[in-house]
């Protein structure tokens, strides 16, 4: 594989997430009100809410987005405000 190719891949992988995390923002928009507020309050723009819904701080823990798949949308709530209020646990 050249580095063309490589960063060919790359610029795809980032229009997948943009796209995957723009998806996610709206269906937590318009589904996950509690979630969508305490997201908000995190002072992040548009594309960076929605990457953050879709990826996890370790490759073997599911994503916020996953987490709200499984009806655990409160937990993730909880981790924002925990973050916000300087708690971690």
């Amino acid at each position: 594989m050249s580095l063309e190719d490589v960063l060919t891949s790359v610029r795809q992988a980032r229009l997948a997430a943009s796209s995957a995390g723009g998806a996610a923002l709206s269906y937590v928009q318009a589904h996950e009100p509690a979630l969508a507020e305490a997201l908000g309050s995190l002072g992040l723009g548009v594309e960076e809410a929605g990457i953050w819904l879709i990826t996890s701080g370790n490759i073997d823990a599911p994503s916020p987005i996953e987490l709200v798949a499984t009806g655990r949308a409160k937990d993730v709530v909880d981790n924002i405000l925990r973050t916000l209020h300087g708690f971690s646990g």
